[in-house]
């Protein structure tokens, strides 16, 4: 946007606070009307003092038509020493709604807390120093943008700027042709690294990712690549974290409830460490959406509100919460049958629903039971990786249905899924022989009732029904909320705005 529509085209970084020409030492040297000649690129031995001395009066002479030009201060910017845009051609519109913007980086703070936020949203800054550019970094970061940062990777002044942005891409730049006759850049020819290139990979330490010229990259493909990578680590984390945080609420509702511990802790950490892991990893083998670029990215979001809140227990709580009251429910089911099939064959009671108790004289004696909290425990096992499996069905593509695009293609999932339902056959089975008793009171897996094995074996189909309703809604709030960062640019125009 130029002059016609009411917007000045750059912010200058510089401050005004000297009125010296020494401070133009630290403007860019490209600008063709404001070339230093005292910061002189190539210096020769011999030098005529004719030419120093023709060169100093040019000086003195130049230095006086600026002053003279150019109001107090003015002649320190850039943008006062180069061609002003409004000079070069002659336009028919009405300036007088011009934009104020901040001239230097001290003041760009007041004017976006007192006036607007356009310096925000302005892509163009002259007078840019590493210091007052890496001050413009961290006011953007604090009014949350997110900040990539491509810079030289042979200017050490870059390094300050790519350890304070949230992303940093090195960049060999091109190196001044001193002489026709010789090359700008000769590498070592014994293999042996060059002062040059220790340099370049020093300087680029903090950067992720570090490009030669010779290197053929494109830069939109590696935002896709970022784009996506980001997006299945995120969901990756968000089922990892709901799955452990689920079976703690397994555990903490059997508690409450007064039942035997869920699983013991080998089960535990066999859950935790060898089933929840690699299925959250294997959902990282996800083919790049052809969408990603297509989607708009909002601004980093530091508070949670209500709204959010809300919106993450209906997401992601209401995904689990299905998964741990089946369990538990049949669980304690399990427990009463075998209670109430004790008691049948000796004549007891079932206290708790599920403990065998039988009075003798006036003492209340209980039978020993823990044979049959093992089978169930073993039991519960099978159905929380069975439920785990089918929630993992809706985690492999987070933003297309079941039936818009299968997870099969997601082939390392399928594997992963294939060998650990092997695993947990395995496990399932060592574990209940080791739990075998020849107690009197032992009830093995035929005798947990036939409803509760059908529902059992069921329910993980329920719970994927379940998760596809819940990403389906998800997915409808997504759209909305795209549409609204698409038109919700966040400007706060002021009184000296144009519009």
């Amino acid at each position: 946007m130029g002059l016609e529509s009411g917007w000045n085209c750059h912010i200058s970084l510089l401050s005004e606070r000297s009125s010296t020409l020494d401070s133009t030492k630290a403007l860019s040297y490209s600008a063709p009307s404001a070339i230093n000649i005292e910061q002189s690129v190539v210096k020769f031995d011999i030098e005529n003092q004719t030419l120093k001395t023709h060169v100093y009066d040019n000086n003195i002479e130049y230095k006086d038509d600026v002053e003279a030009n150019c109001p107090s201060h003015e002649w320190q910017s850039l943008s006062c020493l180069t061609d002003s845009t409004e000079q070069s051609a002659p336009i028919n519109f009405d300036l007088s709604n011009r934009a104020n913007l901040p001239r230097g980086i001290d003041k760009i703070r007041p004017h976006i807390e007192n006036i607007d936020n356009v310096p925000l949203l302005v892509s163009l800054f002259t007078d840019c120093t590493s210091s007052n550019t890496k001050e413009m970094l961290r006011i953007m970061q604090d009014y949350g943008e997110v900040i990539c940062v491509m810079g030289s990777s042979a200017n050490y002044d870059s390094v300050g700027l790519f350890m304070q942005a949230d992303a940093s891409v090195a960049v060999e730049p091109l190196y001044p042709q001193l002489c026709q006759k010789v090359p700008s850049y000769a590498p070592v020819k014994n293999g042996s690294i060059s002062p040059v290139d220790l340099s370049r990979t020093l300087n680029s330490v903090a950067c992720s990712l570090s490009i030669r010229r010779e290197d053929h990259l494109s830069i939109i493909y590696l935002i896709v690549e970022a784009r996506h990578y980001m997006a299945l680590m995120w969901n990756t984390v968000q089922f990892w974290l709901c799955a452990c945080l689920s079976l703690s609420a397994m555990q903490l509702v059997a508690m409450l409830v007064t039942l035997p511990p869920l699983l013991t802790s080998g089960q535990v950490v066999w859950v935790t460490v060898f089933l929840i892991p690699p299925l959250c990893i294997s959902l990282m083998g996800s083919i790049i959406d052809k969408e990603m670029m297509k989607k708009p990215q909002g601004k980093k979001q530091i508070c949670i509100n209500f709204e959010v809140a809300v919106y993450i227990l209906w997401c992601y709580c209401a995904r689990f919460v299905l998964m741990v009251i089946i369990v538990v429910g049949l669980y304690a089911g399990c427990l009463t049958s075998f209670c109430y099939d004790i008691c049948e064959v000796r004549n007891c009671t079932c206290a708790y629903f599920y403990f065998p108790t039988y009075k003798s004289g006036e003492r209340t004696e209980w039978y020993d039971y823990t044979p049959n909290i093992s089978t169930t425990q073993d039991f519960c096992l099978v159905l929380i990786a069975l439920h785990l499996f089918a929630i993992s069905v809706s985690f492999v593509h987070r933003h297309y249905s079941i039936w818009s695009k299968s997870p099969h293609k997601n082939h390392t999932w399928m594997r992963v899924l294939i060998l650990l339902s092997i695993l947990q056959a395995i496990f399932s089975y060592f574990s209940f022989v080791s739990s075998v008793s020849d107690h009197q009171n032992y009830r093995d897996f035929t005798k947990i009732p036939l409803a509760i094995l059908i529902f059992g074996f069921l329910s993980p189909l329920l719970s994927l029904a379940v998760n596809e309703i819940i990403k389906r809604e998800e997915i409808k709030a997504n759209l909305r909320h795209q549409r609204r960062v698409r038109l919700d640019f966040g400007t706060k125009l002021g009184m000296n705005s144009p519009f």
